[in-house]
């Protein structure tokens, strides 16, 4: 608000900046596009300061002003975050976080389609929605569902931080990148190449939009070694999705000195046993996924 007052009828009145529509804005600059993503990750910074979250970022939502800081306009604010386990009815709160400490799946999944947005407007939201991917990770979003809780997912920093890699000065290969989280996390970390691999050219396309990393249309039985040989690979959650997880799995640690896989125990047979019966695990996810770090 610039200014306020009351008139002699005792009408209040404001004065408010001039914003325009961010869906009115045609090709940003590469300084507005980072402008404005800030802006809305402080917005919801301030919003999980006072416990709460937002569900509704979106690019009809945001109008700028002249210097390109956002606003957030026509939402509704979700319930204070308790803490609780807050998944599927209710997926905009703040799963399995404390008040005000963490943004929700709903907010991460619509500042990465305001990312898709800016950088190629309305073709990037249709590439968002052409992907085969399912859950948030058809945003963009570094989130990977859960299984049985469509609108429940967990953050990729969680198992990054449950795995803990070591990729500095290495090369990284992530199998089923999706929108190439692992992949950009691992060049933030100092991994001197990071590739990802999916077979969704759309998802590949979104990540591709991008900086950083290199990313193929390709599944992991198509990996023959033409990618070269890798310090790290990540088969995290792939190998239940795949026709012979076994001989996807070996493909992997052919091209690969360490591999961190992820899988449900359930779809663990003994012949996948076999193989990773002298891995180390390391660690186990909220919904007693193993993760496992198999070295060659």
């Amino acid at each position: 608000i610039l200014a306020d007052g009351e008139d002699e009828d005792g009408t209040t009145w404001f004065e408010m900046p001039k914003f325009t529509p961010l869906t009115d804005i045609k090709k940003p600059t590469k300084k507005q596009q980072e402008s404005i993503i800030k802006g809305l990750r402080d917005a919801l910074s301030y919003l999980h300061d006072k416990g709460m979250a937002h569900r509704d970022v979106h690019p009809d939502n945001i109008v700028v002003d002249a210097s390109h800081r956002p606003c957030l306009i026509d939402f509704e604010w979700a319930n204070p975050c308790d803490g609780d386990v807050c998944v599927d009815i209710e997926p905009w709160k703040c799963p399995e976080r404390a008040v005000g400490a963490a943004q929700t799946g709903m907010e991460d999944r619509g500042l990465y389609t305001v990312q898709a947005y800016l950088k190629d407007g309305m073709e990037g939201l249709k590439n968002l929605r052409k992907s085969k991917a399912t859950g948030f990770a058809r945003d963009g979003t570094p989130y990977q569902p859960l299984e049985g809780m469509a609108g429940a997912e967990r953050p990729c920093e969680d198992r990054w931080k449950i795995m803990n890699p070591d990729v500095k000065g290495k090369s990284v290969l992530d199998v089923g990148c999706n929108a190439g989280w692992f992949v950009r996390k691992s060049l933030e970390d100092g991994a001197s190449r990071a590739v990802g691999i999916d077979r969704d050219e759309p998802i590949i396309d979104i990540a591709r939009s991008f900086e950083g990393g290199e990313y193929r249309v390709m599944g992991v039985h198509d990996l023959d070694g033409q990618l070269g040989h890798f310090d790290v690979a990540f088969l995290l959650s792939v190998l239940q999705h795949v026709e012979r997880p076994c001989e996807a799995l070996k493909r992997v640690t052919e091209i690969a000195d360490e591999v961190f896989v992820e899988i449900p125990l359930r779809f663990v047979d003994n012949e996948l046993a076999g193989l990773l019966k002298n891995a180390e695990q390391i660690g186990e996810s909220e919904r007693g996924r193993p993760i496992f770090k198999v070295v060659r």
